[in-house]
């Protein structure tokens, strides 16, 4: 139950470029009321795409540690010549902490600039962010957000996540299937570990996805996957997936792929590869992706791993209906075959997936509706926001 103290919260993330753990961020940031709220955002890599669609409210402190990666003596020199001390001062206490113990991780405290009288503290990321976090930030109350679907940590990184996690009040993380895994790896209290949803702003997204669509072929079965393009996305799914629906004879489909990452140039080889640039389309990063999402006739999902998936939920508030593998994540909110259709993780099941909807575009409509139902219900930012300030006053 909230209360009239305002409350000083400050969020650590590293960056704010396109990507589910800073949408997810920026949009919380964007429903917190501010009435209540006093925010500081620090950021400790770089501003990103999003910074620009944070609410004024939000005090941003950029604190960049790219002069403080690298080589040392090649550092030094660099930050000498700049006579950029502070940064200097920086990395020997990282190294410091490395060696010695993390917690001389204190000293960094002066060169964060940020206060020294926090009533919550949120590192938004695990890693360097629970780090500061835990030493370098003073406040009553420390949280950690987990986003992850999976946890591939070996023996030694759950003994040091131990260590470091004793440190928290909360850790939060966003279904109950990560709650679930979290539980049976580390040693943290499970009773500690809160469950509060990335929230879905339906009318947001339905404005952005504008009133014209972005394709040009409109006669065509248009297909949309949206992702980061990592090993872990299985985005190259989406290749061997188009090639069987062409020898399946399954015509007029263009399938078109949005995101960018380490694996874009392999993707975009593979499609040629194959002969199939007139039927694979690589759109790049968009940071207003909504166009293409509203106005497919499907969207497909091949992650293997997803904690939650904020893509899906956003097509399927958009009324896009959605093929997606089973992964910790959709398998809490999609029904298959009723508000969506989830496979297994192969080419032939996606096919299938993807078959099954092609022969109900006609008459999606219950579908279509039981997905943004379940969108309304339980991911709408009232919904969301009100768990976030239980948490914040309990």
């Amino acid at each position: 139950m909230m209360n009239n103290k305002r409350r000083k919260i400050l969020f650590i993330n590293g960056h704010l470029n396109v990507g589910g753990v800073e949408k997810s961020l920026v949009d919380l940031l964007n429903w917190i009321d501010y009435s209540c709220y006093d925010i500081d955002l620090l950021l400790l890599e770089d501003k990103g795409d999003y910074l620009s669609q944070l609410p004024p409210a939000v005090n941003v402190i950029y604190r960049s540690t790219k002069s403080v990666y690298g080589p040392f003596w090649w550092l030094l020199q660099k930050n000498l010549s700049a006579k950029n001390y502070a940064d200097i001062l920086f990395r020997i206490i990282m190294i410091l902490s490395e060696v010695l113990s993390k917690k001389c991780l204190r000293f960094l405290f002066p060169l964060l600039h940020i206060s020294n009288n926090y009533d919550v503290a949120i590192a938004y990321r695990p890693g360097i962010c629970v780090d500061m976090l835990n030493y370098a930030v003073k406040s009553k109350k420390k949280i950690a957000w987990w986003h992850h679907g999976e946890c591939d940590y070996s023996p030694l990184m759950i003994e040091a996540t131990n260590s470091t996690w004793k440190h928290l009040d909360y850790i939060v993380t966003v279904s109950n299937g990560c709650k679930k895994m979290l539980g049976s790896i580390f040693s943290f209290p499970v009773e500690k570990i809160i469950v509060i949803p990335n929230l879905i702003d339906i009318d947001k997204i339905e404005v952005r996805g504008g009133s014209c669509s972005p394709y040009i072929d409109e006669d065509a079965i248009k297909i949309v996957t949206v992702g980061r393009l990592s090993a872990e996305k299985h985005i190259e799914d989406v290749i061997y997936a188009m090639k069987k629906l062409i020898s399946d004879n399954v015509s007029n489909l263009k399938w078109y792929i949005i995101g960018d990452g380490e694996l874009y140039n392999d993707i975009k080889n593979k499609i040629y590869d194959l002969g199939l640039e007139d039927y694979i389309f690589m759109l790049g990063k968009k940071t207003n992706p909504y166009p293409y999402i509203k106005y497919a006739d499907m969207l497909v999902h091949p992650s293997y791993v997803e904690s939650q998936s904020i893509t899906v939920l956003e097509a399927m508030a958009l009324r896009t209906p959605c093929i997606v593998y089973r992964s910790l994540g959709p398998e809490e909110f999609i029904k298959s075959g009723i508000n969506g259709v989830l496979t297994e993780k192969s080419i032939d099941s996606l096919v299938l997936g993807i078959k099954t909807v092609i022969k109900s575009l006609d008459h999606s409509e219950t579908m279509i509706n039981e997905a943004l139902v379940t969108v309304k219900e339980q991911y709408a930012p009232l919904v969301v926001v009100e768990k976030f300030n239980n948490l914040l006053y309990d």
